[in-house]
Parts: C-alpha cells; structure tokens; sequence
C-alpha cells in the first residue's frame, strides 16, 4: 500500500471518517498518519473550546497569544503534509509567494523603524496564520465534509456553555433581570461584544449544517435558532445580527436549488421568532436598542467607530513614509494609544493600513481576489454541495462584519475564519483532483 492510499484509508476512520480498514491492517506509516490526525484533531477542537473559556482569565490580546500557540501545535502535528502542501503552493500559488514576501518585507520595515516584533505577541499570530491555514487545509482535504459539522458542534456546545456561565455568574452577583448593562464586568467574554462574535460563528454554521442535513434533529435546531434570535437581541448585538442578515442574502443568491431556498426559510423563521420573544418579554430593552440604532449622529450610532477610524488612520499618516507604506506593526492600536481601553480598531481595512501600510492593505486585496476567483470557480463548475456554498457564504459575511467589529483580531472569530478559509481550499483541491482524473 502506498503512502497516498494509506493515508486516504486512514481518512475514513470512525470519529475523523479517516479509513475503511482497522489499524491492525494499516502499516507504520499509515498508524503515524492516523495518529497525527487524530491529535490535529484534538488540538482544534481544544482551541475551538478555550478560546472564550480563556477570557475568563485573560484579555484578548493573551487569549490571542494562547491561540497561536495552539496552531503552532496543529502546524507541527501536520508537518509531513504541510511540507507538501508550502512546496506546491511555493510552485503554483502567486498568492501564496506575494504572502510570504510580502510578509517579510513588512516585518523589515518595522524593524527599521524601530519596533521591537519580536516582542510582541502578535507578531507570532500573524506569522503562523499562513501555516495553519496549509495544515488545516491538509487535514480537510484527508477527511470528508463531515468534519466541518464536528467543527460546529464543538463550536455550539464551547458558546452554550460560555452563554450559561454568563448568566450564571451574573445571577450570582444579582445582577437586576441578568441585564449586561447594569454589570461592572463580565466573568467571560470581557466585553459583550465578544459574545456576538460566536453567536454570529454558530448561526452561520449552523445554517449551513441544518441545510446539508435539513430532515435531522429539526427540534433541536429550531429550538437553537430561537436561543439565537433572543440572546442576540439580549446583547444588543447590531452587528452580529446584521452579519446573519447578509448571510441569509448571499446564501439564497448562491444556491442553486429552489427547495432549499425554502428549507432557508427555517432557520431565519427560529431566530426572527427568538428575537421577537425577547422584545415581547422585555419591551423596555427592545426600545432603548432601537433607539440606539436611530437617533443621533453617524458617530453615536457606531458606538464611535467612526471617529476610531479617523484617528487609527490620522496616526498612519503622522508616521514617515515607512509607516505610510509598511504599516506600524502588530497591534499599533493599543501601542500607540489611539483609543484607551480599546486595542484595535473595529474596522478590517483601517486595522491593515496601521499594521502593515498601504503596501500590507495591496497584498491582502490580492489574497481576497485570488480566493473569490476560486470560490466562483467552485461554485460554478462543480455544483458545489449546499454544506461548500454555505462556508463561502459564511466567509463573506464574516468579511462583512469584520468591516464593522473586530473579527479579524480576536482569536475565536479569527480561528474560525481561518478554518472556513481551509475548508473552502479543501474541497477546491478536491475538485481540480476530480477534474485531471
């Protein structure tokens, strides 16, 4: 048996759908693979699950250090594969070689302007992200789609789990009707706001798991997307619920199948009927949320963001040339005091121009560019499956949300966009496989 064939019958095993064949019939060479992807595993699934549980303890810039400690582990559990993987990237993937280079010619600038990288968390977690992206697209791609929804359960459960000690805590300390507003701190999350951003993960994963198997535990989703709907408008989360909105609108654009445009229809009737719950029962809240959203200036309705933004970038342009253009290094937000009490920006394009410049922001829009050009191939081509449609339509709204909040710097939403961006790399390898046999 050959490597590749051992490998592909490990890939069908049991918990990771990694083998046919029992490990008695597997060589040395497979029983390492099998062994190796079974501790891949477990490293995301423990990183899926501590990333909120950390900030019980930790702010977010040392939940973020934990994290990339733990890619580190995936990176180096996947070594074998990820060698394959960085040398067929390296021979037919500009975007992965402009990446790199790019990467090190930033890190050059900071240097030169005299920022210590080294000694900043950070540094390590933008590093390894093109890594770990590599490693989980190995481990996808020798696996099925299943393990997509192994991903979101772990996902659910981490949330649930975090949500009920939320509330717990918060009945402990008498907090009046549980109302966030009225806490001093929150045991977990920090802030709020880092509360949406799983909520937003679960609804867009879970949408896309309910519509790959529509007919299974339909009580339990329903009943899933009406906690949704309500904690969600319990949270005052806007954003997050505004990113479930464009999700909902992309997907129904991109699915082929009119029946499942109706079967769409199941998980936005659940939270819609969560949300509408909640206003029932606490119509004070409902109104003084909807005020919030209405009244007053741009500024005021961002929470000011807006004026957050015109000072990230204000900063970038009070720097020299070099910072105009390679950017003021890993989280120059909170090193440069932009905004006190806040450590980036809540904007994805304002937080790429202060860390890596003008230069930075190009390489990015490759890399977006260059991942549309092969969703669109995708899905066009191969009749991509409901469950590759969703993750791409998951993937856009978490883009769109990262415009508005910080998704692509706190470590729980940026792990799972990273994971989706692996995913949707996966199946593509799978489909220029199937095309050249």
């Amino acid at each position: 048996m050959s490597p590749l064939q051992s490998a592909r019958e490990v890939a069908r095993f049991r918990g990771l759908k990694i083998g046919p064949a029992p490990r008695c019939c597997l060589d040395s060479h497979s029983r390492i693979a099998y062994w190796r992807h079974i501790a891949a595993a477990g490293v995301l699934c423990a990183a899926i699950v501590s990333a909120p549980a950390l900030t019980i303890w930790n702010p977010s810039v040392r939940t973020n250090a934990y994290i990339a400690m733990l890619q580190c582990f995936v990176v180096f559990t996947m070594l074998p594969e990820l060698s394959r993987e960085v040398r067929s990237a390296l021979d037919g993937s500009l975007a992965f070689r402009v990446i790199v280079i790019g990467f090190l010619i930033c890190t050059t600038g900071w240097l030169a302007q005299g920022i210590s990288v080294g000694d900043i968390d950070r540094t390590l977690f933008y590093a390894i992200q093109p890594m770990f992206v590599l490693a989980a697209k190995a481990w996808f791609y020798r696996t099925d789609s299943n393990n997509l929804h192994r991903i979101y359960y772990f996902k659910l459960w981490a949330t649930v789990g975090a949500i009920a000690y939320l509330f717990i805590m918060l009945w402990l300390a008498a907090v009046p009707d549980l109302d966030w507003r009225q806490a001093k701190w929150l045991p977990i999350y920090r802030n709020i706001r880092h509360l949406d951003y799983d909520l937003a993960i679960v609804a867009l994963l879970g949408t896309a798991c309910w519509m790959a198997r529509p007919l299974k535990r339909q009580h339990l989703n329903w009943g899933l997307f009406v906690l949704l709907g309500y904690v969600s408008v319990w949270s005052a989360g806007r954003g997050q619920i505004l990113t479930f909105i464009c999700f909902l609108v992309v997907y129904v654009a991109l699915i082929r199948s009119r029946q499942m445009r109706w079967t769409l229809l199941r998980p936005s009737a659940a939270f819609m009927l969560g949300s509408a719950l909640f206003c029932m029962l606490n119509p004070e809240m409902a109104l003084w949320i909807l005020g919030r959203s209405s009244t007053g200036s741009v500024d005021e309705i961002s929470s000011g963001r807006v004026t957050i933004w015109i000072r990230a970038l204000e900063t970038v342009l009070a720097a020299n040339w070099q910072g105009i253009v390679l950017g003021l290094g890993p989280d120059a937000f909170m090193r440069h005091a932009i905004a006190p009490g806040l450590v980036q920006p809540h904007n994805v394009i304002v937080q790429i121009v202060l860390e890596f410049g003008l230069f930075g922001l190009a390489i990015v829009g490759l890399l977006v560019v260059d991942l549309a050009k092969r969703c669109r191939q995708m899905l066009v081509d191969s009749n991509a499956s409901v469950l590759v449609t969703g993750a791409v339509s998951a993937l856009l709204a978490l883009l769109f949300y990262s415009m508005i909040d910080g998704v692509f710097y706190h470590a729980s939403p940026f792990l799972a966009s990273m994971l989706l961006i692996a995913f949707i790399l996966s199946r593509d390898q799978r489909t220029e496989a199937r095309a050249r046999s």
